[in-house]
């Protein structure tokens, strides 16, 4: 679905990515990991259009993002950045209609079919009595999970997460990821995240960026090779066995 071939962008004389080349086609949920300024959220917004002066191609279907209207992408990439304003007087379900816009010719309402999926929508992310509640008085957990079902709820094609769990609980981080990883179902997902043990558990492929190139791009059982982290973070990490299943995590050294 998804083609990006030699993508650059400089911003202020400084190259931020550099002859990017991932090839999304076969979707599923698709983690991008990578150090502070590595150029992940960066790529994120190239894709969505709100960086607009790289240089290199990005295709969706065969097409350039360059070719379609804003409501045209709109119908097919939803994007949750890292940081989400919050209007404090949007309720829980004006924001998930909100979300529907690129769907709602000459600004109809939403149909009976529609408003059905909605509460559907809601109710699967656990939000149904939160509906009628003002998003400033949510928890930043509930608020993670509006964002992320009214994304949903727009019926995209690619579905893109820059660092959904960040600054939540370990429990809320859970949830989310859970429903993340559910999500792969219904359609394509790119998260951003710096999580290296929730991602090697959750994604069915890693792609590694380091000072805004490809680092390396492969399965959680290829990427697991322990060098490949180290070089990445410029850290070092050990192997070890998780206690209470037969998977395998990655910690970090212990400097005392």
């Amino acid at each position: 679905m998804l083609v990006i071939t030699n993508l650059s962008l400089t911003i202020e004389r400084k190259e931020i990515l550099k002859n990017i080349n991932i090839d999304f086609s076969d979707g599923g949920l698709v983690t991008i990991l990578g150090p502070n300024g590595s150029g992940k959220s960066t790529l994120i917004k190239c894709i969505t259009g709100i960086y607009d002066n790289w240089t290199g191609e990005i295709l969706i279907d065969g097409r350039s993002i360059r070719e379609f209207s804003v409501i045209e992408r709109a119908r097919i990439i939803s994007y949750v950045p890292q940081f989400l304003e919050v209007y404090a007087n949007y309720t829980v379900w004006d924001f998930l209609e909100m979300s529907y816009y690129p769907h709602l010719d000459n600004l109809r309402n939403l149909t009976s079919i529609e408003l059905k999926r909605g509460l559907e929508i809601l109710e699967k992310f656990e939000l149904l009595e939160l509906k009628g509640r003002s998003l400033s008085t949510l928890s930043g957990g509930e608020r993670q999970r509006v964002f992320i079902a009214a994304s949903v709820f727009q019926k995209p094609k690619l579905l893109l997460l820059d660092e959904p769990t960040s600054f939540l609980d370990p429990k809320i981080q859970d949830d989310i990821n859970k429903i993340i990883f559910s999500l792969q179902k219904e359609m394509s997902v790119i998260l951003v995240s710096h999580d290296i043990n929730s991602s090697l558990i959750n994604s069915e492929r890693i792609i590694g960026l380091k000072a805004g190139t490809n680092f390396f791009d492969g399965t959680p059982k290829e990427i697991i090779n322990k060098s490949h982290l180290d070089q990445l973070f410029d850290k070092s990490f050990k192997l070890i066995k998780h206690p209470y299943s037969d998977l395998e995590i990655i910690v970090p050294e212990v400097f005392k």
